[in-house]
């Protein structure tokens, strides 16, 4: 049923790769923020969110029988048949339960390692394929199309040294410097309000300079995301006999909750 895409080397693991039963053990979940992480299961709740850590804090209720994933890779989000949805509201009917489930928008994301024209000196990270290793200064650009007007949260994939700026519409909106991170983890540059429709994306690498930090080996740019704020998945529950409600949704999971 879970649809998985590949996304390189990921630093964590998603809460939706780690069995119902051990996560259930624990009373905190503490992970780096990411645009692509799942939603922990409907009886935990957001405790603190900084710009880079969340903590998930356990609760009573509701009990989770059966955590369903769905997405997975790039996107939280999957869109299940509407025959994998009714075989689970048969289960919930005959342990008693209801379903609950998890949904928002899925982010939108701008491949650099797709852009066709780049710096000389940016090649493919042999061990990361979403990211390109950056050699000296020079600057990737490209589009991204919005699906609808909203304020979103802007994600820049890999490790920094010497300042790197993104750009959107020639207007800046963020800025990562100094910041190593293992593959596959983002940098969170902030908010921006976008019109629906497409959109240019310049990401810039600037020049070298004395500054600790600004030469070196192993930086890396990957993947722009674009997640729409407020950034929480919202949380439904239904009774099992409401399940063709939920056919041809994307959703982040789908449980079965007493």
């Amino acid at each position: 049923l879970r649809q998985v895409a590949p996304s390189g080397s990921p630093a964590q693991r998603d809460v939706d790769d780690v069995p119902l039963a051990e996560l259930q053990s624990r009373p905190l979940i503490i992970r780096r923020r990411t645009p692509t992480a799942s939603r922990p299961p409907a009886n935990f709740r957001l405790a603190e969110r900084t710009a880079d850590y969340e903590v998930w804090e356990r609760t009573g209720s509701p009990q989770v029988l059966r955590h369903v994933p769905l997405g997975g890779g790039e996107s939280p989000l999957f869109t299940p048949s509407c025959a994998d949805l009714e075989a689970i509201a048969r289960e919930a009917r005959k342990a008693g339960g209801r379903l609950a489930f998890a949904e928002r928008p899925a982010p939108v994301v701008f491949r650099t390692s797709a852009v066709p024209s780049r710096p000389p000196g940016w090649l493919p990270d042999p061990n990361e394929p979403e990211a390109l290793v950056t050699v000296g200064p020079g600057a990737v650009r490209g589009t991204i199309d919005v699906p609808r007007a909203a304020r979103y949260r802007v994600w820049l994939e890999g490790t920094f040294g010497r300042q790197v700026d993104v750009l959107i519409d020639g207007r800046p909106v963020g800025r990562a410097r100094d910041r190593a991170n293992h593959r596959g983890q983002n940098e969170n540059l902030g908010t921006v309000r976008l019109g629906a429709g497409r959109h240019r994306i310049a990401i810039v690498r600037a020049g070298g300079s004395p500054r600790p930090g600004s030469g070196g080996v192993g930086r890396r740019v990957g993947r722009l995301w674009l997640t729409e704020t407020p950034d929480d998945a919202r949380i439904g529950v239904l009774a099992s006999a409401q399940v063709g409600s939920l056919c041809g949704r994307p959703l982040d999971w789908v449980e079965i909750v007493r």
